[in-house]
């Protein structure tokens, strides 16, 4: 399953990229319904990549779209 997140200007900063995806990810491992989360961010946002290393995610693979570059980071539900 891949997520990701995209939070207006106005809230960055806050916590809620983090809080949000905790709660996902949570819920989604407790329950069952993944064995694994990709993260998907461009490297250039510093704080999305703060996000994704908080909650434990590890660098996977990148990828460009429309010219850009991706970060594709995973977390594997804890056994």
């Amino acid at each position: 399953m891949e997520l990701g997140w995209w939070i207006a200007q106005p809230c960055w900063g806050r916590g809620y990229a983090t809080e949000a995806t905790t709660a996902v990810r949570d819920h989604l491992f407790v329950s069952g319904f993944a064995d694994r989360l990709l993260a998907i961010y461009e490297p250039a946002n510093a704080a999305s990549g703060r996000v994704v290393a908080k909650l434990g995610f590890a660098p996977h693979s990148t990828f460009l779209v429309a010219g850009r570059r991706q970060q594709r980071a995973v977390l594997h539900r804890p056994r």
